[in-house]
């Protein structure tokens, strides 16, 4: 069924299981293939192997472990809470109760049967429940659970798909709503709808949104090889989640605030939070240039956010989500304002001239240096790979050299083996003078080129205390700016 998630890091994980299980069970027997518990029926079903059911011998390839004893498997057999079970190559299908609930667990997976929900230890899981199950959104003892290590998702009548690993839980809802409730302290519940994804990480804040139709068609192309096989026990097949229902505008009588009155301070508060997780979106200005489509781009692929790289309020909210959860988990040392070399000033008494930098202007300034920094970093760097680059070529003229000397110009042999070494010391040489030197004298044209901004825009300029601080928590900076442009 779902492949494309599973990895060898999965199948060590399931392989290493097993022989653990094996090396304290050796002599493992059958256990009663009909036992189970009183008040829960469950039922490994089938199996499918490609896009057929798998036949019963290759029902070995999926390994239970119970009472730490592996079992034998076979269709139709009854499992308990408690069992632990890995998938191998095939995908597994179990019902619970009858046609109340149906997992089709995912190849190279793992999971403990619990009651009545499971844990998934690791790989991928489509859970179907019948419509009805569960009696009220607020009764939440009564609703099939999938743990994860990230996450727990508690189902309210619901098909939804779970996949886990060591890194990250992933949670997408095509039917029903699913309720996320995270095992990670900082993290906040989230409700997930039809047609939602969300992605459970550490020291990452999950963010819901809208499936793309390639998330959707993904998991249908698979599950449906998987119905096709072995057709749903309920009857139900996974569907394409309903599309959102549109707005409902508001009476023409009503007062609309567009989005235009506010426009630049949302742009510069945009700005601001996109610098302080790390995406550059250029000045903190009011403007939107390239940069700050660039990095509003790369913010939302990290993210898998949908839609065009345009700052709207959806996205700020996300941004202030992210920047408030990062302070929380990064607080920044406190500091000493003997330390900064500024202008003291009480709220509301300071006055920006020519010669006082804003807050933004310190912050410009700051980066300015760093990309300064960054550049003589980058230059050094190349200084000494032309340093050994050059030690190398000077290396090779002297083999060259000696070997003229001892040359036997009768034996053509030695002669054009000469030749063509020297062809290679000259394709090095020329390679030298043109491509490595004039990459070091790009990096130099740009450390300087950034001196002089700095210097053109920061030097002998002072700043409000109050305002560092502000580029403090703006550029998370660790320790008091050492600037280079003479701020």
């Amino acid at each position: 069924m779902i492949r494309n998630g599973t990895s060898q890091h999965c199948n060590i994980l399931v392989i290493a299981w097993a022989l653990l299980t094996l090396a304290l069970a050796p002599n493992a027997q059958s256990a009663d293939q009909n036992a189970g518990d009183a008040g829960i029926k469950i039922v490994l079903r089938n199996a499918v192997s490609g896009d057929r059911p798998a036949d019963p011998a290759e029902f070995a390839d999926i390994l239970i472990v119970r009472d730490r004893r592996s079992i034998p498997v076979v269709p139709n057999m009854r499992l308990r809470p408690g069992d632990l079970v890995s998938t191998g190559n095939l995908e597994a299908v179990i019902t619970f109760n009858g046609d109340e609930k149906e997992l089709i667990v995912g190849s190279n997976s793992q999971i403990d049967i619990l009651n009545p929900s499971i844990r998934a230890v690791i790989g991928e899981v489509v859970v179907k429940i019948k419509t009805g199950v569960t009696k009220a959104a607020t009764a939440t003892r009564d609703l099939f659970r999938v743990e994860g290590e990230f996450v727990r998702a508690a189902a309210e009548g619901t098909i939804f798909y779970f996949r886990t690993s060591a890194e990250a839980t992933e949670v997408r809802v095509f039917e029903g709503r699913v309720r996320m409730e995270p095992n990670l302290n900082e993290a906040e519940s989230l409700l997930l709808e039809a047609g939602e994804i969300a992605t459970y990480q550490p020291n990452k804040t999950p963010v819901k949104h809208r499936m793309s139709s390639d998330q959707i068609n993904e998991i249908l192309v698979k599950v449906r090889r998987v119905e096709h096989a072995v057709p749903p026990y309920s009857g139900r097949q996974i569907m394409p989640p309903p599309e959102p229902q549109p707005v409902v505008p508001k009476p023409p009588d009503t007062p609309v605030i567009t989005a235009s009155t506010d426009r630049p301070e949302l742009v510069q508060e945009v700005k601001r939070l996109l610098l302080a997780l790390g995406y550059d979106p250029g000045p903190l200005n009011t403007n939107e240039n390239e940069s700050t489509t660039a990095a509003v781009r790369a913010f939302k692929q990290s993210r898998n956010l949908p839609g065009p790289a345009q700052i709207d309020e959806p996205l700020a909210r996300v941004l202030r989500t992210e920047k408030n959860a990062l302070d929380r988990r990064q607080p920044l040392p406190p500091l000493d304002r003997g330390s900064i070399k500024g202008i003291d000033a009480a709220a509301g008494k300071k006055v920006y001239t020519k010669n006082v930098m804003t807050a933004d202007e310190l912050i410009e300034c700051i980066r300015q240096d760093q990309r300064a920094e960054a550049g003589k970093a980058a230059l050094d760097a190349t200084m000494a790979e032309l340093d050994a680059r050059k030690k190398l070529l000077e290396n090779l003229a002297e083999a060259l050299d000696q070997l003229y000397k001892n040359l036997d110009r009768s034996d053509q042999t030695a002669v054009d083996s000469y030749n063509a070494r020297i062809t290679d010391y000259q394709l090095l040489a020329e390679k030298f003078n043109t491509e490595e030197i004039g990459r070091h004298r790009e990096l130099l044209k740009s450390y300087n080129d950034a001196l002089n901004a700095c210097e053109k825009m920061c030097a002998n300029r002072q700043y409000y205390i109050d305002d560092y601080l502000v580029a403090r928590d703006t550029l998370r900076l660790k320790e008091p700016h050492d600037s280079r442009c003479g701020i």
